[in-house]
């Protein structure tokens, strides 16, 4: 099948239009240099042209291993399936596309990558059903390893309870030393009856997992898509809470996860209007960083989705820096944002790459890659 390795680069300044909130004190950083490439063009596929939910993993010094759903639409399709394909980050380049989840019926939304310390590579899925009202039902997690660096994988299979609980929608891993964390939710009409969103781990490279914290009921909110992230004893945690508009939140906690401390974001930054949806967290330069969805209203174009990069200071978890990274424009980003970032050095200066998926005007999405200079965002 065809990939699209046509670039469209574009100069990005601040312009006018922009009704910002000056009682926030911050200014958006808006990058010069602004690079556009689309990867798997919707329009190439024969059918299931709804490609969007990037992920990716590290796969080698210039290469990266990228998951996304294909199917129908974002949620509630008759069925849709996981594909994967290597990058090459320094030629920008996809190559080896294969199906790496597929069940007739079912609908592969969502995987997430993780290397075990074993180095064995595992996609983890969050699979749902149309009910009979028409409604998604999630299905219990399912699971495919890699042995050979992602090149073949061994088969999909379900995902074994925790302590009598079923996982369902895995969102981040972190792997220290021989031990592996997941943050995982659970929904209460599936076995173990518990809605909430719980760090797990395992100490066999994902042979068994044992449960750590319901961080829903420690931090106090029912909450969906999360992030975390080491930092120092202890872990910060980033948050889309259910309540209040999607509340998007920041938490430190100790290292079993108890909360020190949380602050709502969406609330004290009058340009966070929701949540930060699919927040991922990353530092860089001994900095640290949350990339994901915002949503922000501005005249006359009312409110719009647009991809941000938030700079926190992790003393006291306050945004001290925000970039506008796409949509400047006020376009219609009717789906899109779901983003992963990595970094590539060439020619001297070191770029900061994001694969994402965008849809404008209620086309399907496609898969695309952003590229910046760091020096202008970080």
């Amino acid at each position: 099948m065809r990939l699209s390795h046509l670039l469209r680069l574009s100069l990005v300044f601040a312009g006018g239009g922009l009704a910002l909130a000056a009682d926030s004190g911050l200014k958006p950083v808006i990058p010069k240099y602004h690079l556009e490439q689309v990867i798997l063009p919707s329009a190439d596929e024969a059918d299931m042209k709804y490609l969007a939910f990037p992920t990716l993993l590290p796969a080698g010094p210039n290469e990266v291993l990228v998951s996304f759903k294909r199917g129908y639409k974002h949620g509630g399709d008759k069925e849709a399936q996981i594909e994967a394909f290597r990058f090459d980050t320094a030629k920008n380049v996809a190559s080896q596309r294969q199906v790496i989840a597929y069940d007739a019926g079912f609908i592969q939304q969502m995987a997430e990558w993780v290397r075990f310390p074993n180095g064995d590579i595992a996609v983890y899925m969050d699979v749902q059903h149309l009910g009979a009202d028409g409604r998604n039902y999630r299905t219990g997690m399912r699971e495919n390893r890699s042995r050979d660096g992602g090149k073949t994988f061994e088969g999909l299979k379900k995902s074994p309870l925790v302590d009598g609980r079923e996982c369902g929608y895995p969102f981040d891993f972190i792997v220290e030393g021989n031990t592996t964390y997941m943050l995982v939710m659970g929904f209460g009409y599936r076995p173990g009856e518990r809605w909430s969103v719980d760090v797990i781990k395992s100490t066999d490279n994902g042979g068994s997992w044992s449960f750590v914290r319901n961080l829903s009921t420690e931090f106090g909110i029912p909450q969906t898509e999360s992030a975390f992230i080491r930092h120092g004893d202890g872990f910060i945690v980033s948050t889309v809470g259910y309540d209040q508009n999607l509340m998007a939140r920041l938490h430190e906690t100790d290292g079993n996860f108890k909360v020190r401390r949380q602050v709502e974001l969406t609330r004290k930054y009058p340009f966070i209007e929701r949540s930060i949806g699919r927040p991922r967290l990353f530092k860089r330069d001994g900095n640290l960083y949350l990339l994901g969805r915002n949503w922000r209203t501005t005249e006359p174009h009312g409110s719009k989705m647009e991809l941000v990069l938030l700079k926190i200071d992790p003393a006291s978890l306050a945004v001290t820096q925000w970039a506008i990274l796409d949509n400047l424009e006020r376009a219609s980003v009717t789906d899109g944002y779901y983003a992963m970032p990595y970094f590539q050095d060439h020619d001297g200066q070191t770029y900061l790459s994001i694969i994402t998926y965008k849809g404008v005007d209620g086309r399907p999405p496609q898969i695309i890659r952003l590229e910046y200079l760091w020096n202008e965002i970080r």
